[in-house]
């Protein structure tokens, strides 16, 4: 019971990533007026992510930001076509991630970057664990950062990404 009752804890880990590196920086180039692009990271196989997948989808792509979403894993596990929501959508693995530099060990997750591709954010949207009808507070977050150049972050709670990190933290592969 013990050993069960960490594992399912393991979703409670804070999961944030590390700052987008410069070679992936140009994909985070400003077009237009925008004044933040935001950065939504959510992975296959994971119950958040496909709660969060769905919220954004719903809500759609603020019109004076640019949201670009990577997913990590295939098109054909995405259900949603982000791109009639306004969206820019790159199907990601963790190979091409790591290649890269990026430190990504839980999804799901979103980062705020200013015009000068400074990180303003890296964390969670929420300060609970995503679940249906969870209360996602990334517009807000949003919002405050635009009118304060500063938000505080949460733990990003979901699913863990990477065989190395995975292994880490389970050595036995009882979850992972």
């Amino acid at each position: 019971m013990g050993v069960l009752s960490i594992v399912h804890s393991w979703h409670f880990l804070d999961l944030r990533a590390s700052a987008t590196s410069p070679k992936e920086i140009s994909l985070l180039t400003h077009k237009g007026g925008e004044t933040l692009k935001v950065l939504h990271v959510l992975g296959e196989g994971c119950g958040c992510s496909e709660f969060t997948a769905e919220y954004l989808y719903e809500r759609g792509a603020r019109s004076d930001i640019r949201e670009i979403i990577y997913f990590l894993g295939s098109q054909k596990d995405l259900d949603f076509d982000f791109k009639s929501k306004g969206y820019e959508i790159y199907f990601k693995t963790m190979e091409e991630i790591k290649k890269n530099r990026k430190k990504i060990n839980g999804v799901p997750l979103f980062q705020v970057y200013s015009k000068d591709h400074s990180l303003l954010y890296s964390g969670g949207y929420s300060t609970k664990m995503i679940s249906r009808g969870s209360k996602f507070m990334d517009l807000p977050i949003i919002d405050k950062l635009m009118a304060k150049g500063i938000a505080q972050s949460n733990p990003v709670f979901g699913c863990l990404v990477g065989k190395e990190f995975a292994n880490s933290i389970d050595p036995l592969g009882l979850k992972y």
